[in-house]
């Protein structure tokens, strides 16, 4: 008879113990496994939100830098195109906004010749950055302007630093700087005009 007491004493004990093991499973974490886990995905947060910070900002610094390029570009292209066709060009002495004044001929064998005049201006200034604008006239009926790009610095009193165009010896030296935001390119060219046989 003592045997089945032992017995059933050893089932009354298993199944206490497995009562109290399954109150621990169901208990859930303690505080200690809580911090630790807040401190990990603070310091995760705070690696995300520091990269995403500099992503954002390289990403606008690249931006800026891309705009004042482009500008800068696009001007000299269309500055540089006009020239070569140019038989003369006219940097000195202008009246304001008028930066460049290029001319040229197109002969007419036959028929009759087109005269082009092409005005480059830097309007729209305000806080020394402006619009450089294409004004093309021919005597053909020809009178389109053209916006060819925003963001050109321009500012007479700082000489070395400003947009600027010189003329001499049938080369227009040209210097364009481009600015947006906290970038600034400068593109130089050198571009020959055409002969003026006239």
């Amino acid at each position: 008879m003592i045997a089945p007491a032992k017995g059933m004493l050893q089932m009354i004990f298993a199944k206490q113990g497995q009562a109290e093991s399954a109150k621990r499973d169901e208990a859930g974490y303690t505080l200690i496994e809580l911090l630790i886990a807040a401190a990990i995905a603070s310091v995760i947060v705070g690696a995300a939100a520091m990269s995403i910070g500099r992503i954002l900002a390289d990403t606008k610094r690249t931006n800026d830098h891309l705009t004042a390029m482009m500008g800068a570009e696009n001007a000299a292209f269309w500055i540089g195109r006009d020239t070569v066709m140019a038989e003369r060009v006219t940097t000195a002495n202008l009246t304001a906004p008028n930066f460049i004044i290029l001319q040229w001929t197109d002969w007419g064998y036959g028929t009759p010749s087109v005269y082009h005049t092409v005005t480059y201006s830097i309007e729209n200034v305000s806080g020394n950055i402006g619009t450089l604008n294409r004004w093309h006239q021919s005597s053909a009926g020809l009178d389109s302007t053209m916006r060819i790009s925003d963001n050109i610095y321009y500012n007479v009193s700082d000489v070395s630093g400003t947009t600027s165009a010189s003329y001499g010896s049938n080369v227009l030296a040209l210097k364009v700087v481009g600015k947006y935001g906290t970038a600034e390119t400068v593109k130089e060219i050198g571009a020959y005009s055409r002969p003026n046989f006239n």
